[in-house]
């Protein structure tokens, strides 16, 4: 189960690297600085999946814990210029695979209870 749980946080976590993986490839071909914006964007969360995968139980408090502030945060920053289903999707591609992916690592630490 241990195994299962961390291969579904993996997967969980390819959603937005991939999301943020296509837009650093299509930025780096037009302009730098755009690439260096969503380089900044997916190193944090490679870093936080190879810690994850290390220490699962530190790993997925920082990966809730982040995605519930960024996820707080950015319609607060973003209301004025973007229209709210857009929110609504960015939402949902990038913070909340992190959210359950961080659920996922952290039930990967749990012993199986004995009757």
């Amino acid at each position: 189960m241990k195994k299962l749980l961390k291969a579904l946080a993996l997967f969980l976590l390819l959603i937005p690297i991939g999301f943020l993986a296509i837009f650093w490839i299509g930025e780096s071909m037009e302009h730098i600085s755009g690439a260096i914006i969503h380089a900044i964007q997916l190193v944090p969360i490679v870093i936080l999946l190879l810690l994850a995968w290390k220490e699962p139980l530190v790993g997925g408090i920082l990966l809730m814990a982040i995605s519930i502030l960024l996820g707080i945060l950015y319609p607060f920053n973003m209301i004025q210029r973007l229209p709210v289903i857009t929110i609504a999707l960015v939402e949902g591609i990038l913070f909340l695979p992190i959210f359950l992916s961080g659920i996922c690592f952290i039930f990967s630490t749990k012993k199986p209870s004995r009757k």
